[in-house]
């Protein structure tokens, strides 16, 4: 982004700063494009059902980003995201704003009405918008529901709000003038053009939220650390898993396979790093996973990197569906950042036939 062109920059978020990733991947890569100078101001909007959580951000307070939160109402339409760019337009001057970016379909399909009202009223130039597209909205929300159980009107309100979520993406990734979609993924990029004819002159790849690579000899001098102080031997093997136990993350096979490994390798250990302890050490039982060849903790986001310094491989394990083909999983940026070897079972496009 070049600095003439966006010295303000509205962002755009509507999955809350609640969500486990703001923090690394929406506040901390703004903070890098002020460093960088790619900008000189962030406005940042988020849509929130608890508007009082502005009072739980002070940590993440910087000089040169404003937050303002406004109201999320119930998604019961497109018209429900009218009223959000309605709400987002008298909360701000949009004469000061330089260019947009919003994080997902919905915040996408905001800031497209945004725009649109604002030519239509002042009759000026159009806002150069960035919409990041994470990943499928519609297929997400298909895929998460077939792992429930689900009553008959469950199922029928889900296929509503699956056909409603393809509305948004529609709308908010098709060709339009001064509209650039980022996407996390080549694969991703090559599915919107097939399912949403978005324009290939539309799509970049995204970059600004990589993870940043550790050097060699930190990783070296963290991976002695860590494994003083979990007392892991330094001849061990490391196995690590960093995320939650929901089944759509294959926590299960995950353990499963660590077991298998266990009985063939007597040096292999596990490092689990998770927020879901209690489900974790519930499968580590069942799979009867010797106690003294497992750590099992929580660590806080910002040291989860100087963790993963202590294993040797990530282990990344997903189920076959186009939800996880064209994903981008945070843990496959933190475990290349450590330089870990990826074990995988071909279900992510960006890693399918790459030997494990």
């Amino acid at each position: 982004m070049n600095t003439q062109q966006a010295q303000h920059l509205l962002a755009v978020i509507y999955d809350s700063v609640t969500n486990s990733v703001f923090e690394s991947q929406v506040f901390v890569p703004l903070v890098r494009m002020l460093d960088r100078g790619e900008i000189t101001h962030v406005t940042l909007v988020t849509f929130e059902a608890d508007v009082t959580i502005k009072h739980r951000l002070g940590a993440l307070h910087h000089p040169a980003i404003t937050i303002i939160v406004l109201k999320r109402y119930p998604l019961v339409g497109t018209w429900s995201l009218r009223l959000a760019s309605w709400q987002l337009i008298i909360s701000l001057d949009l004469a000061s704003i330089d260019a947009i970016r919003a994080r997902g379909s919905l915040a996408g399909l905001i800031a497209k009405h945004v725009i649109s009202l604002w030519k239509q009223w002042y009759r000026s130039q159009t806002i150069p918008l960035t919409i990041q597209a994470r990943g499928l909205c519609a297929e997400e929300y298909r895929f998460t529901s077939e792992q429930k159980v689900l009553s008959r009107a469950q199922k029928i309100v889900i296929a509503w709000r699956i056909k409603l979520y393809d509305i948004i993406e529609r709308k908010s990734y098709r060709a339009a003038t001064g509209v650039t979609i980022e996407v996390v993924s080549n694969t991703l990029g090559k599915h919107l053009q097939k399912q949403y004819i978005t324009p290939a002159t539309m799509i970049t790849l995204a970059q600004h939220d990589l993870v940043e690579i550790v050097p060699p000899d930190l990783i070296a001098r963290q991976r002695a650390d860590i494994r003083a102080l979990l007392t892991i031997p330094t001849d061990a093997y490391v196995f690590c898993y960093s995320g939650s136990c929901k089944p759509w993350q294959c926590a299960e096979e995950t353990v499963l396979f660590f077991a298998s490994e266990a009985r063939k390798n007597a040096k292999a250990f596990f490092l689990i790093l998770s927020q879901d302890i209690i489900a974790f050490q519930q499968l580590l039982n069942k799979y009867q996973i010797q106690p003294e060849r497992i750590r099992l903790l929580t660590v806080k986001p910002a040291q989860l990197l100087t963790y993963l310094c202590a294993a040797d491989a990530g282990m990344l394990l997903r189920k076959a569906d186009v939800v996880n083909w064209v994903s981008r999983p945070t843990k496959l940026l933190e475990y290349q950042a450590v330089r870990l070897k990826i074990i995988h079972n071909n279900t992510v496009g960006q890693l399918a036939n790459k030997k494990i």
